[in-house]
């Protein structure tokens, strides 16, 4: 079992890939009805988070960003992954984050600072993670990911100082031989060596 814990990697999605995602999101939430009502957008209250614009599990294009960050993640792990899921979440004004450990199965994962907007340039929203009863907060720009044994390291967020912020988070999980191993490969490879397309 890997003693990996946590890295922060800067630049983990380039600007061209972070501006294509929070345009994505952004026309995701203003293109569908069920965010609007009689009096304009609507947020909702999501337990242990609080206000949020919009979530998706597994939407496509998240999905397109876990598989093809397998490579990535692998390298900055040093650990042999398999992709589990991705969502990804736009927190509105005063959201946090509970304290909490991810669910089995969800093992090395990146949360990735996708777009924000607050009235105070400077201001970042942190992300904890608590080590032997001390906690340290991270502090991430856009395109820049905390890579994390979520299982493991108890994370949160306190009280969100801006209007709104995009995060994508995506799954992973260590391959336990080297047939897991094969068959991801070639399930990741699938359909982009065919010549079919």
């Amino acid at each position: 079992m890997s003693d990996f814990i946590y890295k922060i990697e800067k630049g983990f999605l380039s600007p061209l890939e972070y501006k294509i995602f929070s345009a994505y999101a952004n026309l995701n939430y203003q293109l569908n009805p069920h965010y609007h009502g009689h009096e304009g957008p609507m947020q909702y209250n999501e337990p242990g988070v609080g206000a949020v614009w919009d979530v998706k599990y597994r939407d496509i294009l998240g999905e397109t960003f876990l598989h093809g960050s397998l490579e990535k993640m692998k390298s900055l792990t040093n650990l042999p992954l398999k992709p589990v899921n991705s969502f990804y979440r736009v927190y509105g004004k005063e959201a946090m984050l509970t304290g909490h450990t991810d669910k089995p199965g969800l093992e090395y994962s990146a949360t990735i600072c996708i777009d924000y907007f607050a009235e105070n340039d400077d201001y970042l929203w942190p992300i904890w993670l608590e080590e032997n009863g001390v906690r340290k907060n991270v502090l991430l720009e856009r395109g820049d990911a905390l890579i994390y044994r979520g299982d493991k390291i108890a994370h949160g967020r306190p009280v969100f100082q801006g209007e709104w912020q995009t995060q994508l988070f995506l799954h992973y999980e260590e391959v336990e031989n080297e047939l897991d191993g094969e068959t991801n490969r070639e399930h990741n490879e699938g359909y982009a060596g065919s010549q079919r397309l």
